[in-house]
């Protein structure tokens, strides 16, 4: 019943306690300091009224809603309480005299009562108005919550399925890489088994993160790319050029390295000389500017719809950067002028913010 009253509250309701008080000597003292004086002193109490039955419209507020009761009910039931309010204030402001009696204002209640149950009806709707107001944006703020909290959820939960998605499906295929050199090359083997421990290490540890430093994913990379150069040998050149000063850039992992990986699949594994591949990351206009070029055959009519349409790594990328960075970002693949194609992707340089919950 007294949840809406907190110190702020009663703050609030002592300054309109106040304020009535001087408003209503100042009105009907016309300006007389002394009649102001003998004014205040009744309307204090008067008002103070108010203040005694304030649990009772308190208590009435917060059991009488809209969902309990149909509008009829809801109105009816608000419309005795009024009058009841409006009742008991006018018979308490005559009882008042008692404390404090002045002729003058006795003669004026005598005279004006039914005005002063008039106005005892406007403070009840006040009050009770006030009462719903604080209500409504309590509920309100609970429900921008709640569906704050929803949307999070939600992101996150989308964000953990597409993080099992693309891992699984790089896995398998540097395993396949791996048992391709099991008979005809087991030392290689070995070798690349060393470079899958680094790889499934930055899986693992990455996994539960939304962002990692770009130091990290560029040395993911380099196993990655240790293990196609094992596998293709001297028909793989890489060419790999990130300043020092982007290291510390947080993006999200394994989101470069799908980049390379279809450079390699669809640029450089069909061709019996091999090809090579360079991977360029500058800033630029406050993004991070990741290129990937290949020298493979390019991209039929140059057009990459049918890659994002059954390509798992490309597909998984821009729905992660899509529900990370909320449309921030961009991506852009063409064929270069010679040979081979080039992979842009734009992020910004440091993650937005996560949103403060609000409280209720």
């Amino acid at each position: 019943m007294y949840k809406h009253i907190n110190l702020k509250n009663a703050l609030l309701l002592f300054a309109i306690w106040l304020t009535a008080t001087f408003l209503t000597g100042f009105i009907y003292g016309a300006l007389d300091f002394g009649l102001c004086l003998r004014v205040w002193k009744t309307a204090g109490l008067w008002y103070f009224n108010i203040v005694l039955m304030l649990p009772f419209v308190l208590w009435l507020a917060s059991h009488l809603s809209f969902e309990k009761f149909n509008k009829i009910i809801f109105f009816s039931l608000h419309a005795i309480a009024a009058v009841l309010f409006a009742g008991l204030w006018t018979l308490f402001s005559f009882f008042d005299l008692t404390i404090y009696e002045d002729p003058a204002i006795k003669n004026y209640l005598y005279r004006m009562y039914q005005q002063h149950f008039n106005i005892g009806l406007f403070i009840y709707a006040a009050i009770a108005g006030w009462i719903y107001t604080l209500s409504f944006q309590k509920r309100a703020k609970v429900y921008a919550t709640r569906e704050a909290d929803l949307k999070r959820l939600a992101r996150e939960a989308e964000l953990r399925v597409l993080k099992a998605h693309i891992n699984p499906h790089f896995l398998f295929n540097a395993l396949n890489s791996v048992n391709s050199l099991m008979v005809k090359k087991p030392e290689k083997a070995r070798e690349m088994n060393a470079q899958l421990a680094d790889i499934l290490r930055y899986t693992l540890d990455s996994s539960e993160k939304e962002y990692v430093m770009l130091k990290q994913e560029m040395d993911f990379i380099k196993h990655y790319l240790g293990i196609e150069q094992i596998r293709f040998g001297d028909k793989l050149k890489i060419d790999i050029n990130v300043p020092d000063n982007l290291m510390d850039k947080k993006i999200p992992p394994m989101t470069i390295q799908p980049l390379v990986e279809n450079a390699i699949k669809h640029g450089i594994a069909n061709k019996v000389r091999g090809g090579s591949i360079s991977i360029n990351i500058s800033s630029e206009n406050g993004k991070l500017k990741c290129q990937v070029c290949d020298s493979g055959p390019g991209i039929k009519s140059n057009n990459y719809k049918g890659l994002l349409k059954n390509g798992t790594g490309l597909k998984n990328i821009l729905e992660r950067l899509k529900l990370l960075y909320n449309g921030s970002f961009a991506f852009d693949i063409q064929n270069n002028r010679h040979e081979g194609c080039t992979v842009t992707l734009w992020m910004p340089l440091n993650p937005p913010e996560k949103q403060k919950e609000v409280s209720s």
